[in-house]
């Protein structure tokens, strides 16, 4: 009886709660067709038995330029799906022409020299066969650096300080800098706590003059230090 019950609980939610209308928010790389194209949700699904991870997974995979995708339920009939797309972060150039990458080190577009100068500037890295939508390649000696640019551009935006920085430079991976208002250069020393690192950093800046000139130090996790410039 049991089981009956059950298969019967099933077969009425399954008669219920259909799906009729899907809703795309925060796209604008993409219509909401392109969207829903690689989607794994039809109308006339039932709005209970949807897998929201799936979606999630499928859409990511397949569209390279969205950064993060959230499945939600609105009753009685209504999936609510909220796309946040890749932010145009930072600018690399290799041989002679210049790549927009977002915070995932993704490759968004091929651009001049005018344009790539109002994005972040990455030096220290050598890009291989770059091309739009796919990763940004190097070298098995530089595989290091991808890793370590992606989490510190993810921190920039996370702390809101993206548009105060004008380059990074990861030529020593053991000591990334980056600038700050133009006229603080902040050494990160290695890939380690970063959150730690910026919330210190947060602080240091706390306490410093918007006209203060220098270097700031946060080669030991824990420790910051300000040297003002000579």
């Amino acid at each position: 009886m049991y089981i009956l019950a059950v298969a019967a609980a099933i077969v009425g939610i399954g008669s219920f709660f259909k799906i009729s209308d899907i809703q795309v928010t925060g796209n604008v790389i993409y219509s909401s067709k392109e969207i829903l194209d690689v989607a794994p949700i039809e109308l006339g699904d039932n709005l209970f038995l949807l897998n929201k991870r799936n979606i999630e997974e499928s859409i990511l995979e397949n569209r390279n330029f969205v950064d993060t995708v959230t499945v939600s339920r609105k009753l009685p009939d209504t999936v609510e799906i909220n796309i946040l797309e890749s932010q145009l972060l930072a600018s690399v150039e290799a041989n002679g022409a210049y790549f927009v990458l977002n915070r995932k080190c993704q490759i968004l577009s091929k651009t001049d020299a005018e344009d790539a100068s109002r994005h972040i500037r990455i030096t220290g890295i050598e890009p291989l066969s770059p091309r739009v939508g796919e990763q940004l390649k190097l070298g098995v000696a530089e595989a290091a650096k991808e890793d370590y640019l992606a989490d510190v551009m993810e921190m920039m935006l996370v702390k809101e300080m993206y548009s105060y920085v004008s380059y990074i430079d990861i030529s020593n991976i053991s000591s990334l800098k980056f600038d700050y208002r133009d006229n603080l250069v902040i050494d990160l020393g290695k890939h380690e706590e970063l959150e730690r690192k910026f919330d210190m950093l947060e602080r240091i800046l706390a306490d410093l003059a918007e006209n203060d000139r220098g270097t700031i130090s946060l080669a030991k996790v824990g420790e910051g230090h300000f040297i003002p410039e000579q």
